[in-house]
């Protein structure tokens, strides 16, 4: 019983956790323009603990929802035939969740790998001039 509790406390962490709003790379440059926003892709592995836990910030967090709001965010599942693209454009992943953050015309302004609600904070931030 107790192994049940925890199959099902894990499927609703990882149904919950990545919704998208965005399904490709392609339509999260035609956003992106049409918004005049970064990009950021968010490529998770759905089995690992900071992959939720960054999953979890984005739609929970306020600070984390806020910082997001100045960005297109595509999150995609490493498994994804997606993420085989998104890599091969910007780079072998060195960890997840991994981040790219990418201009609207598709080029690269910089990618980490890992998940901290500061480091998160402060990178973003950084990137998209917004500290004061």
């Amino acid at each position: 019983m107790k192994n049940l509790i925890i199959i099902l406390f894990i499927i609703a962490l990882s149904s919950t956790a990545y919704s998208k709003a965005v399904e490709s790379l392609d339509d999260a440059m035609t956003l992106s323009k049409e918004q005049n926003k970064p990009i950021l892709i968010d490529v998770f592995a759905d089995w690992w603990f900071p992959c939720w836990k960054f999953g979890r910030a984005s739609n929970d967090d306020k600070e984390v929802k806020n910082i997001i709001e100045d960005v297109v965010l595509l999150k995609v599942n490493k498994k994804e035939a997606e993420a085989e693209k998104i890599i091969k454009k910007y780079g072998k992943p060195k960890g997840f969740p991994t981040f790219y953050l990418v201009n609207s015309d598709g080029s690269l302004r910089d990618s980490w790998s890992g998940y901290s609600k500061t480091f998160f904070l402060n990178k973003v931030e950084e990137l998209l001039n917004l500290k004061n």
